[in-house]
C-alpha cells in the first residue's frame, strides 16, 4: 500500500495499482537514483517485524518523509516464497493512518476475470501449491481455456481465501478478494453474507470508507482526486498522458469478452459475484 501524509491507496490487484503507484512515486519523486529499490529488496528479503525489516522501514520512513510504500506480509494462503507483498488490505493499514481517506481501484469483474486468465501467473503459482492435486484433476493444466481456468480457480483458489469458512451462498473469487480487501471484519461477513444480506445493502455499514477511482478511467480520475488533496495542476498534469504500466501482453484480446464469455459463464458470473455489482451498478451488462 502507499502512504502519504493526506491518503492510503490500497492496492487491489489487476486493476491498475501498479500504475497508481508509479504516478505518485513520480509526484513525490520517490525513486531517488535506485535507492528505494535496492531498499524495498531488502525489505522483502527479511521476515516482516524482525528487528532488521522494522529498522530498514524506518530508514524508508526518513528517505521517504511525504510518502511511503509499505511492503505487508501475505495473510492467507500456503504462499511457498511469496511472504510479503504490496497489496495490503485494509485491516493491514496501520493505525495511526486509519483516520485518513483511503482510496483504491475498482474494476470490471468481467475484464478482472479475463486479465488475471492471460497475466498467467497461475501456471508457475499453482503448481507450487497444488502439484498432486492438478495432476490428478487437471491432466491438461496448464493448458486451460478461460472457462477451465474459471472452474479451476473456484475450486482451489477459493479454499485458500476463504480459509475454512463455509459462506450461506456460492460466492465468487473476485467477491471473496473484495470482501478481505475492504470489510472492517471479513471474516465474520463471509460466515454471514446472504441473500438478504446483498438484498438489505447491509454491507454499506460493513464496508471501510472508500473512495474508488475506476480502471478505466485512471488517468483522469486519479488526477482530479489529486487535486481535491490539494496537489498542484502543473505537478501532476503528465498523469492524465501517462501510458499503462504493467499492462498484459495480450490485453487487447480483453477488448472482445464474447470470445471469453458463453451467456451461461456470464450469467454464473452476474450470480456469484451480485455483491460487486450491487455495490458498482455501472459494471451491469
Amino acid at each position: 500500500m502507499i502512504i502519504t501524509n493526506q491518503f492510503v491507496m490500497l492496492n487491489y490487484p489487476k486493476t491498475g495499482s501498479s500504475f497508481a503507484r508509479a504516478m505518485l512515486k513520480q509526484v513525490h519523486n520517490y525513486d531517488r537514483g535506485g535507492v528505494n529499490k535496492i531498499l524495498h529488496r531488502m525489505i522483502r528479503k527479511f521476515r516482516y517485524g524482525t528487528v532488521l525489516n522494522r529498522t530498514l522501514r524506518k530508514i524508508d520512513t526518513l528517505i521517504n518523509p511525504d510518502m511511503t510504500e509499505l511492503i505487508v506480509p501475505k495473510v492467507y494462503g500456503r504462499h511457498i516464497g511469496y511472504r510479503q507483498s504490496q497489496h495490503g488490505r485494509y485491516s493491514q493499514v496501520p493505525e495511526e493512518h486509519k483516520d485518513k481517506t483511503i482510496i483504491s481501484i475498482i474494476r470490471n469483474p468481467f475484464t478482472r476475470y479475463v486479465s488475471t486468465y492471460l497475466y498467467e501467473d497461475w501456471k508457475d503459482r499453482y503448481p507450487q501449491i497444488y502439484s498432486d492435486q492438478l495432476k490428478n484433476n487437471i491432466p491438461s493444466f496448464p493448458d486451460l481455456s478461460f472457462a477451465e481456468y474459471y472452474d479451476m480457480i473456484h475450486f482451489y483458489k477459493q479454499d485458500l481465501r476463504l480459509q475454512g469458512i463455509i459462506p450461506k451462498i456460492n460466492l465468487g473469487v473476485n467477491t471473496i478478494q473484495f470482501i478481505r480487501f475492504y470489510f472492517k471484519e471479513p471474516k465474520r461477513v463471509l460466515n454471514e453474507i446472504d441473500d438478504e444480506y446483498i438484498t438489505n445493502r447491509s454491507y454499506q455499514e460493513e464496508m471501510v470508507p472508500i473512495t474508488f477511482l475506476h480502471q478505466e478511467r485512471l488517468n483522469d480520475e486519479l488526477f482530479q482526486f489529486l487535486l481535491t488533496m490539494g496537489y498542484s495542476e502543473q505537478k501532476i498534469q503528465f498523469i492524465k498522458d501517462a501510458e499503462p504500466i504493467n499492462v498484459t501482453k495480450r490485453k487487447r484480446d480483453q477488448q472482445s469478452l464474447d470470445r471469453f464469455y458463453t451467456e451461461e459463464l456470464r450469467q454464473n458470473i452476474l450470480k456469484r459475484d451480485r455483491l460487486l455489482f450491487k455495490i458498482f451498478p455501472e459494471y451491469q451488462p
